[in-house]
């Protein structure tokens, strides 16, 4: 049986990664990194803030994050031990938060996307890999999408129109994810305890979609009833 601590096994991919982060940051005067907390993003984010220590993260939160995971235990973690630069963006206000982070409030529900606050950086780091999807694979693996280097592009039209896009996991297995969280001790969401695997979302629509809510329903009933309270066409997804 694979044992998990054995880093060794993807030195090569961690010193791609490292290479790939390198030149992005050469690339880029103000990237931030989009951190969602799954397994991809948090590794992501071990590789380049040993490059970018004061990488600002950007943790997308809709009104149902909080019970779908333990996110409030990881944002308080990796504050603490890893003096993260987070900000959890929201599209309405958020009351009685412990944290001295910036909350943005005022993008629209409907529109609420990374478009509405990119604000002065010029580049981001993505988490996504090509095992993940075909749609994934085939946006990672245009040409047209890799002429800055590996994995990494220039937006020509839109409004993310001359951001740098950096995707240094592109080419990782959930495999070597599992083998670098591990030897890290990367704290992971609660959802993994079971299967490391499966993938975790913060919106509710795609947590339907990969099943999480069946997972929810399980793992904290609790949580369950009070997103059934909110949204009661959920219970019919589970």
């Amino acid at each position: 049986m694979l044992h998990l601590t054995n880093i060794s096994l993807i030195q090569q991919k961690i010193d791609q990664s490292n290479r790939i982060i390198e030149q992005m940051l050469s690339l880029s005067s103000n990237p931030y990194l989009a951190l969602s907390f799954g397994k991809d993003s948090l590794v992501m984010y071990d590789l380049v803030r040993r490059q970018y220590p004061e990488i600002p993260c950007l943790f997308l939160q809709s009104r149902e994050s909080l019970l779908l995971h333990n996110y409030t235990e990881l944002f308080d973690y990796y504050k603490r031990v890893y003096n993260i630069n987070l900000a959890i963006v929201h599209s309405t206000a958020i009351e009685d938060c412990n944290f001295d982070w910036w909350i943005y409030k005022d993008a629209p529900e409907v529109a609420f996307t990374q478009d509405a606050f990119f604000g002065s950086f010029d580049g981001v780091f993505m988490g996504i890999r090509i095992e993940e999807s075909r749609k994934r694979k085939i946006s990672l693996t245009l040409p047209q999408n890799n002429r800055l280097g590996s994995f990494i592009m220039q937006y020509k039209t839109g409004r993310r129109k001359g951001m740098y896009r950096c995707c240094p996991m592109a080419q990782w297995t959930n495999l070597e994810i599992r083998i670098y969280a591990y030897h890290h001790n990367l704290k992971l969401l609660d959802a993994y305890q079971d299967n490391l695997t499966q993938r975790t979302s913060s919106w509710i629509h795609d947590a339907v979609e990969q099943r999480g809510i069946e997972s929810l329903k399980r793992r904290n009933p609790n949580a369950y009833n009070e997103i059934i309270l909110i949204m009661p066409e959920i219970r019919h997804y589970s």
